[in-house]
């Protein structure tokens, strides 16, 4: 279990703003790492079909990925530990290569995957295993710097296809993270997922109906699989120290030492907490937004 070992830390920016308290990561949350294709789009884009969702899906071999990150492969969003068949798809190349013929792509197509710079190791391999069904991906990273920018076009639902990571806190009703990522108004709805149904079913508490109605797919029905949920992974202990804080413009930017056990960065941003945790260059980063008549804090953990 992680122990809050030392420092709180108030910083008071020159500017008279401080940065907002930060909550602390706790101890049984997990990272959800899934690729999201946008349903919302006017025009032309290959992933308005969801035959070309469903390709993707079974052309990717979540087991082998799962097993390389050190994670436990997603075979539920509702129940973690019961496999559900709509969610619970097993590789399958050949099927995904006849779903791509069926939406007319079966010489595949060029596409960007747009993910935060430490994720870029997990988009390459997605990106070999999509080159397996003719869909040529170009991996579009962007750095600690470029992360509100990221998060901005995540959250005005610009980007085509895009691979990022979620928390997933078991302390909490599991199918949480299911709401937050497919509910109309989602917090983390990145993708334009839109069914009443859906909707209906979750807020009266028919989780697993809600789990099918999203995932379960035949080819007359368009607006199924929006988001392709790879593994979890436990949050790896860390411990942090501060060592400068800038002051120049928003959002501040601290950079911090680091040592963890392994796995993906505990990342959250304002969606969950007030700050964002980065790797770059064998440092962190930790990124606040501005505000006022409030203070710092950082907290330091360790397994």
């Amino acid at each position: 279990m992680k122990k809050i070992l030392l420092l709180i830390l108030p910083l008071v920016l020159a500017t008279g703003m401080v940065i907002p308290t930060a909550t602390p990561v706790a101890a049984n949350t997990e990272a959800m790492p899934y690729l999201g294709m946008n349903i919302t789009e006017d025009g032309y884009s290959p992933f308005l079909d969801a035959r070309v969702r469903t390709a993707i899906y079974l052309a990717l071999d979540r087991d082998t990925i799962a097993m390389s990150q050190g994670g436990t492969k997603v075979v539920s969003l509702v129940n973690p530990s019961t496999p559900n068949p709509a969610v619970n798809r097993l590789y399958n190349v050949e099927l995904a290569k006849t779903l791509m013929a069926s939406a007319d792509y079966p010489a595949g197509f060029p596409t960007e995957l747009h993910t935060p710079e430490f994720m870029e190791p997990l988009a390459l391999i997605i990106k070999e295993y999509l080159a397996e069904i003719y869909i040529n991906v170009t991996v579009v990273t962007y750095s600690p710097l470029q992360i509100p920018q990221f998060f901005s076009m995540l959250q005005s639902k610009s980007l085509p296809f895009f691979l990022v990571s979620t928390p997933v806190d078991n302390t909490i009703m599991p199918p949480e993270v299911l709401g937050r990522l497919l509910l109309s108004d989602g917090s983390q709805n990145f993708t334009g997922y839109d069914d009443a149904m859906f909707d209906s079913l979750f807020n009266s508490g028919q989780y697993l109906d809600a789990e099918n109605q999203a995932f379960s797919f035949l080819p007359s029905e368009l607006n199924k699989l929006p988001i392709v949920p790879l593994y979890y992974l436990p949050t790896p202990g860390f411990t942090v120290r501060v060592i400068a804080a800038r002051n120049d413009a928003p959002p501040a930017t601290v950079p911090i030492e680091w040592s963890k056990t392994g796995g993906v960065l505990p990342m959250s941003g304002s969606l969950i907490t007030p700050f964002n945790i980065f790797h770059a260059g064998g440092n962190v980063t930790l990124m606040a937004p501005i505000t006022h008549n409030q203070g710092i804090k950082f907290y330091l953990f360790k397994d």
